[in-house]
């Protein structure tokens, strides 16, 4: 009950405010609208019909006279500072003498709001005890505006604000009386030298401040009155007269290089209506006249003939031109021009860059489709030249206009060259390669060591394969003999000597073995080089890699030449240099190696190891050759990634596309080496087995002379055939792969000799021919330092005691089968086999059967 009472009283308190403040409305009135709704109609009126208006009647008198009508005016001509207006009310109220505890009790900025509002009390009385500071105004009777004092009055007009409530009236007509004879004089002026504005003031300055006073003037103009329309057309067309005025002027001191005359009509066009006047009428006079003293003449860049020669010395001259003219502006233009830096901004973006950007497009437009080599070259070597522009202020953005429209075409073309270029160097050599049907006799015997020949290889590639590519060699002189000149289109020949810089093509180049030994020693390891792998030039060439590698090279070099320049450039730069590289790898491994390697494992797989004797195994030693000229390409990739690409890629990462295809590469290489190298063993080893055969005699192991005691001729062939092939593998792989491969080696050729003891029929004196053979073959496991094999080839020493027992003693042969000891790696059951071997073994069978079994065999 309580609580709905309360609500109850709260309410009907509400109503009474409602009421009370109706009532208020009612009083306030004038005739049937209230005052707000007067002061609206009000602000339609021009000053002078306000001031008719105003005599009205008192009511109209009061509201003729009401502050915010005032206050809103002078708002419109920003000329009112309301935080500054609020601090000057709080503090008349505070220092009033005859203020009320209650009303310092309220006083805040609700009040003054209420007092500057357009429901402001029209009550004289009100607005007498608000106002405590009364300041009188002097307002000039006549300004004489050809005076230096009417002048300055004029200037300083809006300076006299006080910014105080009580004021706002005589602050806005005292702007009005100053104002308002120059704006009425434009408006009805008969022709634009005859207004006040202009005839009394006469500098460009003073004119530039009083237009821009009196445009600022009309904004107080009431809205939609035709009057006011009307003269605000005036002044802005006596605006834009000035404006043309000044701009005329501007583009004369532009002509006649009159820097004082221009930077005082920029200075004053840039306070009158911003930058954006007279920076584009600069920019205009600035690009004719660069023009005129910098010549545009890219066609002394081209010399045609049979073959389009292009001469980069003029661009080197017009860059540098361009270059030093861009630094003594940027002087001129920080010593006169209003705003240096922007100026200088638009200047490198609507002068220097555009100018820059025609040469170099009217350049590339004469290089023919067919040139895009050539094209690339200008491309890369232009922007390498204009990089100069970034020590200066907004060299940046020259480059960026002047490139803009080349740099994606750029790095297509140039990805497109590159596989274009490398696919054509692989096909060359594969229609080549079908053209020679008879290969070149190979030289497999050399007087350096495998890895000599490929350590001095690889020492020499570095030394000039990865030497700094230089792209341009321009000439400092003006003699056109010593200009260094770049021809166009690209070489029918695409090989490395053709591509390579004259060191560097002398050193690859192609040499015979009688004339390369007088060489210096370069020129020897590349000789002995190529007439090493003459034998695999049907499967490999290493001239072919080095031209993938070469081309690659190139086109790095030229894309790296854009590299510093911004951040996204360089995101999109790393990507085609990655790009590149992969396109290198691709055809390099997929295109070269594949095929070579796949043609080598053929060979092998339809090679007849049992058809001849032969002391080498052709397709093995080919694969072999093979091998080790794939490590050495994969070395040399190695090499030129960690010189030319450990700036682009991140190592290890596997997530980078350039680093995954390296792995892919480096992988393919491994698998197509085990893939051969385990087809190659069996070939080995089966011609092995094929030797064991053909060159021991039947009855080599079952005479009953011994002779001289050396290991048998079958064992000296398979022992030299064997490390014959070895020598070839080392060098070719890494030591895991070596260890592995050695030890499948020697645990087939035990295996191999296995099957030849069961085949054999041994004597004493046979036995002790086959330790002699034995022997060898531990020596020769023991060359191939593999602990895992040394006990099996030991173990054929012990197999040999089996057969050098007199068979007198066939207890003694017992004894030795069930000696363990002996046998670590044989089971007893298999020393068992090997003794069924011995040419007597019907007549010790008894007695070695009782030595194992421990009694006599009854059942046969």
């Amino acid at each position: 009950m309580k609580s709905n009472r309360r609500k109850r009283n709260e309410y009907e308190q509400y109503i009474a405010t409602l009421n009370r403040r109706l009532d208020d409305l009612e009083a306030a009135k004038i005739g049937v609208f209230t005052p707000n709704i007067y002061l609206q109609v009000l602000t339609f009126l021009p000053i002078r019909d306000l001031r008719t208006c105003a005599l009205t009647c008192k009511a109209f008198y009061r509201l003729c006279h009401n502050r915010s009508f005032f206050i809103k005016k002078l708002k419109r001509l920003e000329a009112w500072d309301t935080r500054l207006a609020r601090e000057h009310y709080r503090e008349d109220r505070l220092s009033s003498q005859f203020i009320s505890t209650s009303n310092d009790s309220s006083l805040n900025s609700s009040s003054f709001q209420a007092l500057t509002s357009s429901s402001d009390d029209v009550n004289v009385k009100t607005e007498q005890s608000n106002s405590t500071v009364k300041k009188d105004i002097q307002f000039p009777v006549h300004i004489d505006y050809y005076s230096e004092g009417g002048k300055q009055t004029v200037i300083e007009v809006f300076n006299h604000i006080h910014n105080r409530v009580e004021l706002a009236r005589q602050d806005f007509l005292y702007i009005y009386q100053v104002l308002f004879p120059l704006y009425d004089d434009i408006v009805h002026a008969n022709n634009t030298l005859d207004p006040i504005a202009l005839s009394a003031f006469s500098t460009p300055e003073e004119q530039a401040q009083v237009i821009q006073l009196l445009v600022r003037f009309g904004h107080c103009a009431p809205h939609g009155y035709p009057e006011s329309i009307e003269s605000q057309i005036a002044i802005h067309k006596i605006a834009d007269l000035f404006v043309k005025a000044c701009l005329v002027e501007f583009e004369v001191g532009c002509d006649t290089r009159n820097f004082k005359m221009i930077a005082r009509f920029a200075n004053v066009l840039q306070d009158f209506s911003g930058p954006d006047t007279y920076l584009d009428t600069y920019v205009k006079k600035e690009s004719s006249y660069i023009r005129s003293i910098i010549p545009f003449d890219p066609y002394s860049c081209l010399s045609i003939s049979e073959d389009t020669i292009v001469q980069l010395a003029p661009l080197k001259r017009f860059v540098e031109q361009l270059r030093q003219y861009t630094l003594s502006q940027s002087k001129i233009v920080e010593k006169y021009m209003p705003q240096p830096e922007f100026t200088m901004l638009l200047y490198s973006r609507e002068v220097i860059g555009p100018y820059l950007r025609d040469y170099i497009t009217a350049l590339c437009e004469h290089l023919s489709d067919e040139d895009l080599l050539s094209y690339l070259k200008v491309i890369s070597g232009a922007y390498a030249l204009c990089k100069s522009f970034i020590d200066i202020s907004d060299g940046f953005v020259v480059l960026d206009v002047a490139f803009q429209t080349q740099i994606d075409v750029y790095m297509s073309q140039e990805l497109q060259l590159l596989n274009s270029k490398t696919q054509r160097i692989v096909n060359d050599w594969n229609v080549e390669l079908e053209k020679k049907a008879d290969a070149t006799v190979s030289v497999y015997q050399k007087a350096m060591s495998q890895s000599m020949v490929k350590n001095t290889f690889l020492k020499a590639f570095k030394e000039i394969m990865l030497r700094p590519t230089s792209l341009f060699s321009l000439s400092n002189t003006n003699d056109a003999e010593n200009e260094d000149t770049l021809y166009a289109g690209e070489h029918k020949n695409d090989m490395v000597s053709l591509e390579l810089t004259d060191s560097a093509s002398h050193a690859f180049a192609h040499h015979n073995s009688t004339a390369s030994m007088d060489t210096n020693e370069l020129k020897l390891q590349v000789a002995l080089m190529k007439e090493r792998l003459s034998g695999i030039s049907s499967l490999f060439n290493l001239e072919v890699a080095l031209s993938l590698i070469h081309a690659c090279k190139n086109s790095l070099a030229r894309a790296n030449v854009f590299l510093g320049v911004s951040a996204s450039q360089d995101d999109d730069v790393r990507k085609l240099c990655k790009s590149l590289f992969i396109t290198l790898l691709k055809v390099l491994g997929t295109g070269h190696l594949k095929s070579g390697f796949d043609r080598a494992i053929k060979h092998l797989s339809s090679f007849d190891p049992r058809n001849e004797i032969t002391e080498t195994i052709e397709p093995v030693v080919k694969f072999l050759e093979l091998i080790s000229v794939g490590d050495m390409i994969q070395q040399m990739i190695d090499a030129f990634y960690e010189e030319e690409m450990r700036n682009i890629c991140v190592k290890d990462d596997t997530f980078d596309p350039a680093v995954s295809e390296k792995k892919n590469f480096e992988h393919l290489i491994d698998e197509k080496a085990a893939e051969g190298l385990h087809k190659g063993i069996n070939v080995l080893m089966e011609h092995v087995d094929y030797l064991l055969e053909t060159l021991t005699p039947p009855d080599y192991f079952a005479t009953e002379e011994i002779g001289i005691v050396e290991p048998s001729k079958a064992c000296q062939y398979v022992v030299q055939f064997l490390e014959y092939h070895l020598k070839l593998i080392v060098g070719c792989a890494d030591r895991e792969i070596l260890d592995v491969f050695y030890k499948e080696i020697g645990m087939r050729l035990y295996s191999s000799i296995c099957t030849f003891i069961r085949s054999q029929k041994f004597t004493t004196a046979g036995g002790i021919r086959f330790l002699s053979d034995a022997n060898r073959y531990y020596q020769f496991a023991l060359s191939l330092k593999q602990r895992d094999i040394a006990p099996y080839f030991k173990a054929l020493k012990e197999i040999a005691n089996l057969f050098i027992v007199d068979g007198k003693n066939s207890k003694e042969i017992g004894a030795i089968t069930t000696d363990s000891s002996r046998f670590s790696v044989f089971r007893p059951e298999e020393v068992y086999e090997f003794a069924h071997c011995r040419s007597d073994w019907f007549y010790v069978k008894h007695e070695v059967d009782k030595a194992i079994y421990g009694m006599d065999c009854t059942v046969m």
